[in-house]
């Protein structure tokens, strides 16, 4: 530094600005009103805000100071010292800054609600692959004290409790049992995931299986993914499951259900009402609180869906899986074929055969969802027809497989009502007969003309495994109807869960329509099949492992 520069800073440094911020604000003294409110996040009094005020415009008025003194000492050996005031004064101001905070004020009812909607999803939990306390709740509760008691005060925050043990990785990452044992504690009702695994050592598993089965008498719902060595334990859960609403059992694999009768431990459970069992493999027993029951998607016997039904009266949600499977263009055998089941409150139903509409009456009936015919060769089936015709109320059909488009069309024009429809492809064959319904779908490329079927207000097209929709088809059907005159059309829908994406000009021609007004869904992979399962009449199903 020449020796006139260094003259001029040391000039500077004894200047009257310099004297200025030598006084830099002091902490206040330990146990004061102020002290406390800066260590904490405590709210401040009405007559704590003047005082905290005039430490904000006094910190402000002294980093004036100092930043203009640090553009002056660019060069200058005290250069350091004043930015580390700098730094510090900043410090003060903006912790005193903090206890002005709105947050401060929120009411710890208001702060609980606000914290209820950071808890993870029950995919989100499924999918993440270890047990993380950076996951609310547990993250709430290392904030500050008030996060902390406003936390574990509220114990709904604590009623979710997701521990899978299906990962390729080290088992290790598992749920500690004493923060398991802990969370059971703070919560008053509880919602129950647990994935177990059959390749995973068993002992963890089991010790945290027990710990939530003593507190079974708060559980509201129930997702099990079981094992051979967790299906011993359920007999325990025998007249101790009086809140539970809602359960949701299926099998890790075929292996787990070797030397497994019956599961027989919620025949008794008071406020059961949703069931759903995913046999995969095979068949189980498992008795029933029947007459109580509103919503049932279950997998079996033609014969054991029967029994239940006819004893369900109540029935609001149904969804009917034939196991062993019988191919739909099959007949479904049946000892007691002149027996009809009637369920005056059924609205949504799924059934995976179509004999099953025989003997099944539905007046109520909004929504229905069938397995079609596989070969693309046969009609819609006659009872099918029936069965709308029974129901003044349905308003949504999805076929879901290998419907024949002409006789769609016919169910289409012979029954106004049905407003929306939805196509499930799953095969060559099928997109073929999709590409025919679409077809005649269609109307006259000139605007302001008629369309069949014209009620339809929603449209809505999928595929799946091998199956594949015409883009160009679509988008003229899709095209054509929103210029009809007098159209219904309001929403359509095109998901891919496998085969091709819809292309750029499918997706152009269909933005152009969204932007005109259309409402529009395109989905792929997961989402889209989540959609299609909702297509399918299975709420249940969004409780799958």
């Amino acid at each position: 530094m020449s020796s006139l520069l260094r003259h001029q800073c040391e000039a500077i440094a004894s200047s009257g600005d310099r004297a200025q911020v030598k006084d830099l604000p002091a902490c206040p003294p330990p146990g004061t009103r102020h002290d406390i409110l800066l260590n904490s996040n405590e709210a401040p009094l009405d007559s704590d805000v003047p005082v905290i005020q005039s430490e904000i415009s006094n910190a402000d008025a002294h980093l004036e100071c100092l930043a203009t003194e640090i553009a002056r000492l660019h060069d200058y050996a005290h250069l350091n010292q004043i930015e580390e005031d700098h730094i510090s004064l900043s410090t003060y101001r903006a912790r005193n800054k903090a206890i002005l905070s709105p947050l401060r004020r929120i009411p710890p009812e208001v702060l609980g609600e606000i914290f209820s909607w950071t808890i993870p999803s029950l995919n989100e939990c499924w999918e993440r692959e270890r047990f993380r306390m950076a996951d609310s709740p547990w993250l709430l509760t290392h904030v500050s004290r008030r996060w902390r008691a406003a936390a574990i005060a509220n114990p709904s925050l604590w009623s979710f409790v997701a521990i899978s043990y299906q990962s390729n990785i080290d088992p290790t990452w598992a749920y500690p049992l004493s923060m398991v044992q802990t969370q059971l504690e703070r919560a008053q009702k509880l919602n129950i995931l647990f994935g177990g695994c059959e390749t995973t050592d068993y002992r963890p598993q089991v010790d945290i299986f027990q710990s939530l089965a003593e507190y079974s008498s708060r559980w509201e719902e129930l997702t099990l993914h079981l094992t051979s060595h967790l299906v011993p334990l359920l007999a325990r859960l025998r007249d101790r499951v009086p809140l539970l609403r809602t359960f949701w059992i299926q099998w890790d694999e075929e292996k787990s259900q070797e030397g497994v009768g019956s599961i027989d431990c919620f025949q008794d459970a008071p406020a059961l009402v949703k069931v759903g069992i995913c046999n995969e493999y095979r068949p189980i027993t498992c008795p029933l609180p029947q007459y109580q029951l509103t919503h049932y998607d279950v997998d079996g016997p033609w014969e054991v869906h029967r029994d239940i039904i006819r004893h369900s009266p109540n029935l609001v949600e149904a969804s009917v899986k034939i196991l062993p499977d019988v191919p739909a263009d099959e007949p479904l055998s049946d000892s007691n074929s002149g027996e009809i089941i009637n369920l005056l409150f059924l609205r949504r139903l799924f059934v995976s055969h179509p004999d099953i509409l025989e003997f099944l009456r539905f007046p109520a009936l909004e929504e229905i969802s069938i397995d079609v015919n596989r070969e693309g060769d046969s009609a819609i089936p006659t009872n099918l027809k029936l069965s709308i015709a029974r129901s003044a109320s349905l308003r949504r059909l999805c076929l879901n497989g290998c419907p024949d488009a002409h006789g769609t069309m016919e169910i289409l024009e012979k029954f106004p009502l049905i407003i929306e429809l939805a196509i499930i492809i799953d095969t060559l064959v099928c997109s073929s007969n999709a590409v025919t319904l679409m077809q005649l779908l269609t109307g006259s490329d000139t605007v302001g003309s008629n369309v069949v079927a014209p009620q339809l207000a929603s449209l809505a097209f999928a595929c799946t495994d091998e199956g594949w929709v015409h883009h160009a088809v679509y988008l003229e059907m899709v095209t054509s109807r929103w210029s009809a005159d007098r159209r219904a059309l309001k929403s359509v829908s095109l998901l891919t869960n496998s085969g091709p994406s819809p292309d750029s000009a499918t997706i152009v021609g269909l933005s152009k329509l969204r932007d005109d007004g259309l409402d529009l869904l395109l989905l792929e992979g997961e989402d889209a099949e989540n959609v299609m399962d909702k297509w399918l009449c299975c709420s249940l199903e969004s409780l799958k492992l």
